[in-house]
């Protein structure tokens, strides 16, 4: 997840180019420019989420089980 306010992971694009070189498939999102319902279906196709503290990570009980 991305976000635009004081709260940032520094290194994020490095984490996407290592992930990506790495055969995962990793996206920036920002969860806030979707409505609710599209969210929770971004949310269920995920299997590692990755954020900085905050309510967007209240998404993760949305995860599919075993994620």
């Amino acid at each position: 997840m991305d976000r635009e306010t004081d709260r940032h992971i520094l290194n994020k694009d490095e984490i996407l180019k290592q992930s990506n070189k790495h055969g995962y498939s990793m996206k920036k999102v920002r969860l806030e420019d979707f409505p609710l319902e599209e969210q929770l279906k971004i949310i269920h196709c995920t299997d590692v989420l990755v954020g900085v503290q905050g309510n967007a990570l209240t998404h993760a009980m949305f995860l599919k089980p075993g994620k």
